[in-house]
């Protein structure tokens, strides 16, 4: 059988296994907390004025944050594995020159420590255990690389092997690049794997924001009693909140006084189940924080960037909302302020 056809030997399973515990665990140092990948989305997109990533943020959170996501640990998986391959390329190549030393020492090694009759027919498997007992195969990836060799070379004497060897056109050297690549195959197999399971750590809590859409930043499956919350909370407009009996978009962050002390209610409720934030949260949405009241002031920069996000992005989320523009209802000031920071 050829050199490398059909690998599935101990070699790469090893070889994969090993990498796949070292990749997860370097990749995991560099991933960040849900917390922090929830706030680096909303940087990427409201901090950074990328209004083509905030109408992505704002129409599926955790689809935007997948797309960070890959791009973050492509960036950092891609780096490594190309670490590990060179290393495993210099690796091989040294532990195939290691065993093309062999054979050419054989011829002169063997008749001073025979181990069997030259008329018995020696194959590389004699010359395998010969220098494995002499301590001849002493790394890893020597001991690794045996696992390839052609066994079926066999020669009436010793002197023989190195001219049989290096002339059938399947010494060791000639597949060290196709050895390396199945083993970056499986590599790549397994980083794809890392990618999946570290995804669910950094994503986090997939719940959103009742009002305004922004992300838990939560772990996922936190505990019961940890109730959801976010940091960066925006306006209801920009989930398509709009007040009662009106296409008006609601401009009330979820943490001022009038969003907190006005009166709320869910869609398929009666007009007679008005309450205040507090109340409604607590019978609609139980598992979520209730926003406390937090004074604009306090939070003259949040504002300013979701205002300029909300005027450069405004029409086609106008748009998504079921809103013309001349029911828009967003402050002149702030166009005239925002505008042209498109």
């Amino acid at each position: 059988m050829a050199i490398c056809e059909g690998i599935t030997n101990t070699w790469l399973t090893q070889k994969a296994s090993s990498f796949r515990s070292a990749a997860f665990t370097s990749i995991k140092e560099k991933i960040e907390s849900p917390e922090a990948f929830t706030n680096i989305a909303f940087e990427r997109s409201f901090v950074n004025k990328e209004w083509e990533q905030v109408l992505s943020y704002c129409e599926n959170v955790v689809g935007y944050l997948w797309e960070l996501y890959q791009q973050r640990f492509d960036s950092i998986a891609n780096a490594l594995l190309g670490s590990k391959v060179q290393t495993l390329n210099t690796s091989v190549k040294a532990a195939v020159a290691t065993f093309d030393k062999a054979v050419r020492s054989w011829a002169n090694s063997l008749p001073e420590n025979k181990l069997k009759d030259d008329s018995d027919g020696l194959t590389t498997q004699d010359l395998v255990d010969f220098y494995t007992k002499k301590g001849f195969f002493t790394s890893n990836s020597d001991l690794d690389i045996l696992d390839f060799v052609p066994r079926d070379i066999v020669v009436s004497k010793s002197s023989d092997f190195a001219e049989v060897y290096f002339k059938s056109g399947r010494t060791m050297h000639l597949v060290v690049d196709r050895l390396v690549k199945i083993a970056e195959k499986s590599y790549r197999e397994k980083l794809s794997d890392v990618k999946q399971e570290l995804w669910t750590h950094c994503q986090g809590c997939s719940n959103t924001c009742p009002l305004c859409g922004a992300k838990c930043y939560l772990e996922r499956n936190h505990l019961p009693f940890q109730k959801h919350q976010c940091q960066y909370h925006l306006y209801p407009a920009f989930r398509g909140i709009k007040y009662y009996g009106t296409n008006e978009l609601v401009f009330n962050i979820c943490t001022s006084k009038e969003s907190v002390e006005g009166r709320w209610k869910a869609g398929d409720e009666p007009v007679t189940a008005f309450r205040v934030l507090p109340e409604f949260f607590k019978s609609r949405y139980p598992d979520w924080t209730i926003p406390d009241i937090v004074n604009i002031g306090d939070q003259f920069v949040h504002h300013e960037r979701i205002r300029k996000a909300w005027v450069n992005t405004r029409r086609r989320l106008l748009q998504r909302h079921g809103v013309s523009e001349e029911e828009d209802v967003t402050p002149r000031e702030w166009i005239e302020e925002y505008e042209r920071h498109s």
